[in-house]
């Protein structure tokens, strides 16, 4: 306001006009908006003409800019997973106005000069000059910028609105200059428009969109806290209040957030993976290049300024120096050079940072688009179990696993954990590809200026060397992929072992596991040895360069040109070959890290171009595919089989819509192939298949999320109180609801741990029925559920209103069930159809439904209360933490322990002794040069040696720290995940249910991955920091004494600088650490769960998931980045004040030149080596981070040790006596809960079958369970064989009891390896196991090691030992999955086996052979067997009936069946199964 009243009351003069280009700077910003306006307008028709085409048309290279249409597009995906119409107007809405200042004064701009420019065309008479003109060209222009502020309001940058500024700055500030330079007439200047564009700077920045995270501060700081990063500050003052939480770290800007990226990365179209990624990033590297090209400069000037001052010291110290009063003495020169030492690291503070800064930018892109891209490409691409080849090369095996299957979780897990890491940091650290080039040039430059053609020798040795250099990368390239094999090796097991872990502790696998982990860990090793000893290899060589180079030249330069090595040259010299070995040995680490990404690119780029789903089921094609479901003719085959494998042959299936249709078969004729094949998982041969928009799908084994019951039913379907009820009603869930802790807001865990196998069969049914779609398929839903649940499922699901109109497709062996309520039958046998054609339905017995229906209506009213102590031991997931404060010290000691304290002592010892070499090379070249500037002639020879030697002593020294360092850095490494593994495998099943698999696995990959690379390296530098400072900090005091205050004062300011840093970069750490799993976690879960999620069209869902999870994580890993450039900055201008401190009291203090040389490196030594010091202790800590994520699972509860071992024999059948004796059982997972089971008592004799039975959730597993200690009594004993189980090790119990759970799990590897993993059995007997398991046929038809099964058997496709199986078996179906493991248990042989409905999964024609099997091969074994097919157990020896974790009734079939005139608690169970009378007659009656 007073800039304009000023302007108001200054007299209208005659504005002359210029002869000079001056006059025409005020068209410039007019100019600017007209070409703004242009640009508007061609953009505004390109999206029109866009609008009308493919979206993802290919975009022009450098039209990689953040645009508006990128960020509404963000927003729509940000609000909700459905479409939303979000304009620009609704986006607008979303702004805050526009700083008030920012209107104000453009306006009264205007306006003043629309005033003046009135009064002067009024006043004048005649034709309006130049000048004019230009003061109304200026006008427009603030009233141009009033109107964009206005009117225009944008997420953006407001590039544009700020080059206007500039350019009215740049106006008024040459106006003002040329005025105070001529000083001719008091007339009107422009206005003082630097003060408007302060504020514009400071003010007009786009601020963050409102999000939970608080917003960030960079979109509102002005230009100078742009520059020092003093947004920062906040969360400072923050942390020294409290520990951080996740929700106090800043949300992303919009134009970093994941979903904005990953659909602009999405619409380019270039034809590599490298083209893309170049594509995406080319705005944010070209100017990343601007800027290292002007930091570089700043940095080479800082030497050239210290060799003036040292110049200038000499010609100081000359005995004649010049006494001519009229020039500047070589003393006040120094001064002035000191100062602009002093600039230039200032310059290159504030520049480099600003491009470290981009740097990182580019990075936290590249994982945010790559990771999208692979999720996306995840949820497209097949579920690729069937990949695996069924071949019979037992030698090749494992390579066609891992090379040609792609279905490995472990192997997709490790791209977003390792490979987009990689890229990550590639694109941080891209810059090098051409700033070390640059740094060498100029490096190049200043020495030939320096030294003359004699520095230029010196690096002739770098092209010799270049073939070598290139032969050592290439090799480094081979290493590199080795080893990334046989990490994901490593990985994939380990996925499977703790997918599984149940399973290896039943059959007692634990220690065959680990073996198996350990060595695929020793390969591992052995190729990151080979990768370290060919990077030791690298190093030696360009360390050697490093020594050559300067040696040469100083050589070149005494000794042929024959010049003096002066202490200005020798020093500057010096400091310029010291910066050039940084970019020097930069390149070749950088290289072997650019050959790793690029395989890190190829592999993403191969798993980007793998097969994705059947064309019929992709969202594009079943949103306009018609509402019927059918298959015409088809042939279906799994992915990259081979001939001859299993398939779908000539199927062709006119689903009836809105009716039920069955499709049965025996065990493994492509039931559920059949399903897949509707989903498009499976290659559609030939034919076509009809799939509509809307499908829910329950498939045999339940795929359950991590969430609340409420939730995975929902499955983002809108809340429906009515159907929501009716849909629990009729599944069956309401009594299980009542007895859970927390009702349906119970979290079930990852994989549905929390729930019982059945409960999980009914929620995934739930989801099904729940959905609001056209299309149900369900999977052998029955298989987990006992007979009177089922048949109340079947009366109000499948015969009742929630499925009518619908739909369903079911496939089940429960056919006697289900087929009074079918209208279509589809049989399969071997991969064909054999019958199809309507059900000519029979009349339904109205008097058994309702008999069944009152059944379960009782059920309803009396909630089974005996479930409620087994339901109640399942933990909700317990929410990850992460610790506060400093790292406790037993840290330090278990990594230093591990490692050895005698290798950490020698690497010490060396670490010591290179600072010490360092400072006397530098005291050599400083007693060389004083012998040039004193001495008539000079000992060259001498010098030269002395400096050769000690320079090849500090190689020497270098290379063996480095060797000390790798060997206890692989001794730390090995210990550590030997000690990792077996806490975690050893720890008692209860982890496993409360620990997702994603947070475990995050110990096995990030946490290790920074144990074998980063943490030893980290402890090393630290100490060679702390080492080199207080030696810069006692050099540079004993030459210079007087220095000591400034140095401490400055150390004591950086000290208060780092402590703000510290606490905020360790909570970060320690934040971010916890916030990868759930990423991890959510992934692995997606891909178990993927064909789940494609049915039901969930995969917008997914994606705007992980764009949530990568946008929470990144803006921590931003922050954490934004700290270090906030330390740094604060670090290198201290760095630059010391420089000048010191010179000033060198030149002051009329030390020699050498010494000034060597005190002024000391300086500059302090604070850059208290920066590395304290840096390099940071990502110490942050890497701790990793070691106490470590650490806590090394201490984890382990499952009881020790006890005495049984007899070989034990159990014999030959005992006295009972063979199990139970007595007063009772258990309780936990001293605060009701007891699971109470006073438990039974026995079971040799030879004797014992059904246990009992209503879901009664305590049947639990009795099981406890036989093999994974719960030990609470009170009462359980006595096998005359022994106490709870005296026993865990490993003989359960190696000498075979446990068949009813979810078989195979594990990746052959069926050999799967049936005897120990190698204890021939081949003849493991395909005896197979024959009479009816996986093979009989010996007549079978040959050595290969057979093909009969087809009056199983229908399984070719079968031999040598068969793959895909990680999980899932490559066989359910029930062939339960024979080979029914297999495994002939072959153990065990006296006491436990069947938990282990044959559910077959059909009632072979689980009548596998019990027929049984009887035969187990004569004298006691068999303990839990089933819901009362059929199958009702010619047992007896039957144990429990209710509410009692016995209530223990007798033979025959006897219960007659108690209490057919009464009893089994007897009432036998008539609800809706097969009475055919158990009767079993036994007789």
């Amino acid at each position: 306001m007073e800039a304009a009243q000023l302007y108001l009351a200054a007299p209208s003069a005659s504005l002359q006009t210029a002869p000079t280009l001056l006059s025409t700077l005020p068209f410039i910003p007019f100019a600017w908006i007209v070409i703004s306006l242009l640009a508007a307008i061609s953009r505004r028709l390109l999206q029109r003409n866009r609008a009308g085409k493919d979206s993802s048309d290919k975009r022009s290279y450098f039209s990689v800019f953040i645009q508006e249409e990128d960020i509404i597009a963000g927003l729509q995906a940000d609000e909700q997973e459905e479409e939303t119409e979000l304009i620009p107007d609704k986006l607008a809405a979303l702004l805050p106005p526009p700083p008030l200042a920012l209107l104000v004064i453009p306006l009264l701009e205007g306006l003043v000069r629309i005033a003046l420019l009135a009064q002067r065309l009024l006043q004048e008479e005649e034709r309006p000059d130049l000048e004019t003109f230009g003061e109304g060209a200026i006008a427009v222009a603030w009233v141009c910028a009033f109107s964009a502020e206005l009117l225009s309001r944008s997420r953006l940058p407001p590039w544009s609105h700020l080059v206007l500024f500039l350019l009215l700055l740049t106006n008024a500030a040459v106006a003002f200059a040329e005025g105070w330079h001529s000083m001719l007439l008091p007339r009107p200047h422009h206005h003082p428009h630097a003060a408007t564009s302060t504020h514009w700077l400071g003010a007009a920045r786009p601020s963050s969109r409102r999000a939970p995270a608080p917003s960030i501060p960079e979109d509102t700081v002005s230009l100078l806290g742009s520059l020092t990063y003093s947004w920062m500050d906040p969360i400072m003052t923050l942390a020294r209040r409290r520990p951080l939480l996740p929700s106090d770290v800043w949300s992303l800007s919009l134009n970093n957030r994941t979903e904005v990226l990953a659909r602009r990365f999405a619409q380019l179209r270039d034809s590599t993976l490298v083209g893309k990624i170049l594509h995406a990033s080319a705005r944010d590297i070209s100017f990343d290049f601007a800027l290292k090209l002007v930091a570089v400069t700043f940095n080479y000037l800082r030497p050239y300024w210290v060799q003036r001052i040292l110049e200038a010291l000499s010609l100081a110290s000359a005995p004649s120096p010049s006494n001519d009063p009229s020039s500047w003495s070589p003393r006040d020169q120094a001064y002035v050079f000191a100062l602009f030492a002093f600039l230039s690291m200032a310059g290159k503070s504030l520049v480099e940072l600003q491009h470290y800064h981009i740097a990182r930018r580019v990075g936290m892109r590249l994982r945010s688009e790559l990771t999208v891209a692979v999720y996306e490409k995840a949820l497209r691409r097949k579920d690729l179990a069937g990949e695996v080849h069924r071949s019979t090369a037992a030698s090749t095996t494992e390579k066609k696993q891992e090379d040609e299957g792609s279905a490995s979780v472990g192997k997709v897990v490790s791209l977003i954990s390792d490979d987009t890491n990689r890229v990550l940091r590639m694109g941080c650290d891209a810059h090098l590809i051409y700033g070390a080039p640059l740094e060498i040039l100029l490096a190049v430059t200043f020495l030939y200026n320096l030294m003359g053609w004699s520095a230029l020798v010196g690096f002739g040795i770098l092209v010799v060397a270049s073939p070598l250099s290139y032969k050592l990368g290439q090799r480094s390239l081979g290493l590199s992929i080795k080893r990334s094999a046989a990490r994901d090796r490593r990985q994939a097991s380990l996925q499977e072992l703790i997918t599984a872990i149940r399973t290896i502790k039943f059959f007692s696998w634990s220690t065959a596991w680990t073996d198996k982990i350990d060595a695929k860990r020793q390969e591992e090793l052995s190729s990151m040895i080979q990768e370290w000893l060919n990077q030791y290899l690298v190093m030696l060589l360009f360390m050697l360069i490093s020594v050559l180079v300067p040696l040469v030249s100083f050589a070149c330069y005494v000794k042929v040109q024959g010049e003096d090595l002066t202490v200005a040259i020798a020093f500057t010299a010096l400091s310029y070959f010291a910066m050039v070995r940084g970019p020097l040995n930069q390149i070749p680490d950088f290289g072997i890290r650019l050959l790793q990404t690029k395989i890190s690119i190829a592999r993403i780029e191969s798993f980007l171009g793998e097969e994705e789903v059947a064309s019929h089921a992709t969202p594009l094609q079943r949103s306009t595919s018609s509402k019927t479901l059918s298959i015409n003719d088809a042939t279906f085959r799994y992915p990259k089989t081979e001939e001859g494998a299993f398939e779908l042959a000539d199927i062709s299936i006119p689903f009836p819509e809105g009716q039920l249709t069955l499709v049965s078969g025996p065990t493994g004729s492509g039931k559920t192939s059949l399903l897949l094949a509707l989903l498009g998982e499976l290659e559609v041969v030939s034919g076509s298949v009809e799939l509509p928009a809307t499908v829910a799908y329950a498939s045999q084994h339940p795929w359950l999320e991590s969430s609340s019951i409420r939730d995975s039913i929902l499955f983002g379907a809108p809340y429906d109180l009515t159907r929501y009820h009716s849909v629990l009603e009729a599944c069956a869930l309401q009594p299980d609801l009542t007895i859970l802790p927390d009702g349906d807001s119970t979290l079930i865990g990852e994989r549905g741990v929390s729930l019982s196998g059945g409960q999980r069969a009914r929620v995934a049914l739930a989801r099904a029925v729940y959905a609001h779609t056209s299309v149900i398929l369900l999977d052998d839903v029955f298989a987990a559920i006992d007979a009177q649940t089922g048949r109340h499922i079947f009366s109000k699901v499948l015969a009742g209103p929630l499925v009518k109109g619908r739909t369903v497709v079911l496939c089940t062996h429960h056919t006697s069930l289900v087929l009074p309520g079918v209208s279509y039958h589809v049989e399969l046998e071997e991969g064909r159809i054999v019958e199809q054609g309507p059900v000519e339905r029979g009349k339904v017995d109205e008097s058994t439904m309702e008999q069944v229906e009152e059944a379960c209506d009782g059920e309803e009213e009396a909630p089974k209360e005996g479930a409620e102590e087994e339901e109640r031991i399942k933990p909700t997931v317990a929410a990850e933490t992460w610790t506060t404060g400093g790292v406790h010290r037993s840290i330090y000691v278990t990594y230093l322990s591990s490692a050895g304290w005698l290798l950490c002592a020698a690497h010490l010892l060396f670490v010591v002794a290179r600072p010490v070499v360092g400072f006397a090379e530098q005291f050599w070249l400083r007693r060389w040069g004083e012998a040039a500037a004193t001495a008539t002639e000079v000992r060259v020879d001498y010098f030269l040696v002395g400096y050769g030697v000690i320079s090849l002593a500090s190689v020497m020294i270098f290379l063996l720290a480095m060797l000390a360092l790798y060997a206890l850095q692989l001794r730390a490494t090995k210990s550590i995940f030997k000690r990792l593994l077996r806490s975690v495998v050893n720890a008692p099943p209860r982890f496993f249910d409360i620990t997702p698999v994603g947070r475990i696995t995050n110990r096995f990959t990030n946490d290790v991955s920074i144990l074998d690379g980063e943490l030893a390296a980290n402890f090393s530098n630290f100490a060679g920091c702390l080492l080199s400072m207080a030696l810069n900090l006692g050099v540079g005091t004993f030459i210079l004494p007087t220095a000591i205050a400034p140095m401490l004062a400055f150390c004591s300011i950086y000290f208060f600088i780092f402590t703000c840093y510290l606490g905020v970069s360790r909570d970060l750490n320690r934040i971010a650490a916890t916030t990868a799993s759930p990423l991890f976690s959510g992934f692995q879960q997606v891909l178990v769960g993927i064909s789940t999620i494609r049915a039901f069209g969930r995969e917008k869902y997914y994606r705007h998931q992980v764009c949530t999870i990568l946008d929470e994580t990144l803006g921590i890993w931003y922050c954490s980045c934004t700290l270090d450039v906030w330390l740094s900055i604060r670090t290198q201008l201290l760095s630059g004040a010391t420089l000048l401190s010191t010179s000033i009291l060198a030149i002051h203090s009329h030390v020699s030149p050498g010494l000034a040389g060597i005190a002024i490196s000391s300086s500059l030594f302090i604070i850059s080596f208290l920066d590395a010091l304290c840096s390099s202790y940071g990502r110490l800590v942050n890497s701790l981070n990793s070691l106490e994520r470590i650490t806590e699972y090394l201490d984890l509860p382990q499952e009881p040790e020790g006890g005495a071992e049984p007899p070989a024999s034990w159990p014999s059948s030959a005992c006295k006596g009972p063979l199990v004796e139970v007595k007063d059982l009772e258990i309780r997972y936990s001293p605060e809960l009701e007891p699971a089971l109470r006073g438990v008592s039974f026995d079971i004799r040799p030879g004797e079958r014992v059904a246990v039975a009992g209503r879901t959730g009664s305590g049947k597993s639990t009795l099981a369970m406890s036989l093999l200690r994974f719960v030990d009594p609470s009170n009462g004993s359980i006595i096998i064989d005359g022994l106490d189980i709870t005296t026993l090790p865990l490993a003989s119990l359960r190696s000498r009891i075979t446990f068949l759970p009813q979810d078989a799990v195979l594990f990746s590897g052959t069926l050999r390896s799967n049936l005897d993993p120990f190698e204890e059995h021939s081949d003849q007997a493991l395909l005896l196991a197979l024959e009479r398991t009816h996986l093979l046929p009989p010996p007549s038809a079978s040959a050595s090691g290969s057979s093909t099964p009969a087809s009056s058997t199983t229908t399984t496709p070719s079968i031999s030992l040598d068969t793959v199986i895909a990680p999980g078996g899932s490559n066989f179906s359910s029930g062939q999955k339960q024979l080979i493991s029914l297999a495994r248990a002939l072959l153990r042989d065990s006296r006491l086996i436990i069947l938990d409905e282990s044959t559910a999964s077959l059909d009632a024609a072979l689980d009548l052979k596998i019990q027929l099997t049984l009887r035969r091969e187990f004569p004298s074994a006691a068999l303990l067997t839990i089933a819901h097919r009362l059929r199958t157990v009702i010619d047992y020896s007896r039957i144990l009936v429990i209710d509410q974790g009692k016995v209530v009734e223990f007798d033979t079939p025959r006897a219960l069946l007659e108690k209490d005139g057919g009464q009893g608690m089994f007897a009432r169970m036998c008539r609800e199964s809706g097969e009475w009378e055919a158990l009767r007659g079993a036994v007789g009656l």
